[in-house]
């Protein structure tokens, strides 16, 4: 159908400079291998004029230099941050829907289970929503809480207004390579501070870790690193899709498969953990209790990726997860050069996680509910679901997501499900959202890939 080299627009801001003067800083600067630094960021002129987001150094401890950042500093401090109400959660039960088109295509029944409608833009509030909740309630002084988070993209945006929904501050470390337009939603989201730092997400990371969390550090005390993925807290929120499946599927009945989009493996661990719950015959698994618990192993699981970005494959071909050497793919929201642990261990069937961590009473049984195929497409293939969406059901997604939909597309899905497909099988695809796209991008992918081929 084409290529779509070439056609993404990797965005790019103008960088100015400035690491600050304090010791902590200093010291992180000397003993860091990553030659980049704490930056301000001025929007490239073709884009509405927005002023930037202002930085804090990194130690901006005391609060005359927090005031002369001109940021709010209630927004460290805590003062004007109000408790969240007990059982206030940010995310949303949505919908899930029938794609007559892609039903068709399919030769099946397929759902579309809506979490582009998440008030983030993807099902990363889920997952994210839940660690910060349960940290809130945790922290020694949750009052003054502080949520720390190193994206560039969906993960960061759902800190921001998960915490801030939660009525706590939200600061988002980012690399230099975000898009102008990420940085105008993050800070139209409600980040408390913005600081554009390094060339790649772990460079991001580490300094949150090592100047803004480390000894001295701004957050030293009171600020909590929220990860991308790679959390037990986040799987089971991720895990709450299930549910929602249970309660809404037609009839009632169990889905046949499942698809969703693998990057770090958060969402797929959560899902996996949500479909072992939902087959447990305890009535204290079950959100409500008139549900049946579902068969084990007749849902199958299938985690798409991209090529050059398929760690979760390369994963399973190695019998443990390994480090891709790069990232060649350009759905960067599956940009994960190692799959997670506990993501992969869900795949294989074990029930404990890197940590030593083993599901309580109240997960479901010790047994492998569902089986997973693991499938690779190419970024053409993905643009292509992406179009397919927005024409055929009017949704608009990333390439990470489009993915999903390339599964149901040209037959492969008797050959992905290895069975034949009939009329009466029912396949949910997890429309996961996310913002690395827009109207014109669409566009180029029509022109490059085309739309839906029905026989």
């Amino acid at each position: 159908m084409g290529s779509i080299d070439g056609l993404v627009d990797a965005g790019s801001a103008i960088i100015s400079a400035d690491i600050g003067t304090t010791a902590a800083a200093n010291r992180y600067h000397e003993t860091s291998s990553t030659k980049t630094k704490a930056a301000t960021v001025q929007l490239p002129a073709a884009l509405p004029k927005i002023a930037p987001q202002p930085v804090l150094s990194p130690k901006a401890c005391a609060r005359d230099e927090i005031e002369a950042s001109g940021v709010d500093s209630r927004a460290i401090d805590g003062e004007s941050w109000t408790e969240a109400p007990p059982n206030s959660k940010p995310w949303i039960v949505t919908p899930l829907i029938e794609s007559k088109a892609l039903s068709k295509a399919a030769g099946c029944r397929i759902l579309l289970k809506l979490d582009l409608l998440q008030p983030s833009g993807s099902f990363k509030l889920r997952g994210i929503s839940n660690f910060i909740l349960y940290h809130i309630k945790n922290h020694p002084r949750p009052h003054l809480s502080h949520f720390y988070s190193a994206s560039g993209g969906n993960a960061g945006l759902a800190c921001v207004v998960a915490a801030t929904t939660l009525g706590r501050p939200a600061t988002i470390v980012t690399p230099t390579t975000t898009s102008p337009s990420m940085l105008r939603r993050l800070r139209d989201a409600g980040a408390a501070a913005i600081i554009v730092h390094g060339d790649t997400l772990a460079a991001s990371e580490r300094f949150i870790r090592d100047v803004l969390l480390g000894p001295g550090g701004q957050g030293e005390h009171d600020g909590v690193f929220v990860p991308p993925f790679d959390d037990a807290l986040i799987w089971a929120g991720n895990s709450s899709i299930v549910d929602e499946l249970a309660d809404q599927m037609p009839l009632g009945r169990q889905p046949d498969a499942i698809v969703c989009s693998v990057g770090g493996g958060g969402l797929l661990a959560g899902l996996l953990r949500g479909l072992r719950r939902c087959c447990s015959p305890s009535p204290a698994s079950a959100t409500t209790s008139s549900r049946q618990a579902w068969s084990p192993r007749a849902t199958t699981v299938v985690a798409a990726e991209t090529e050059g970005a398929a760690s979760l494959a390369a994963a399973l071909h190695a019998g443990r997860p390994v480090t891709l050497a790069g990232i060649s793919s350009q759905a960067r929201s599956l940009g994960c050069v190692r799959v997670a642990q506990g993501a992969y261990d869900e795949v294989v069937g074990s029930v404990t996680s890197t940590t030593g961590h083993k599901p309580a009473a109240t997960d479901g049984p010790v047994i492998s509910s569902s089986p997973v195929k693991s499938v690779v497409f190419s970024d053409a293939d993905a643009a292509r679901g992406c179009v397919v969406l927005a024409d055929e059901d009017r949704l608009m997604v990333e390439l990470a997501c489009g993915v999903s939909v390339a599964v149901c597309l040209d037959g492969r899905l008797p050959k992905v499900l290895g069975r034949d497909v009939t009329p009466d099988m029912t396949v949910v695809i997890i429309v996961c959202g996310g913002y690395d796209v827009d109207v014109g991008r669409l566009a180029e992918w029509r022109h490059a890939c085309g739309g839906l081929v029905v026989a």
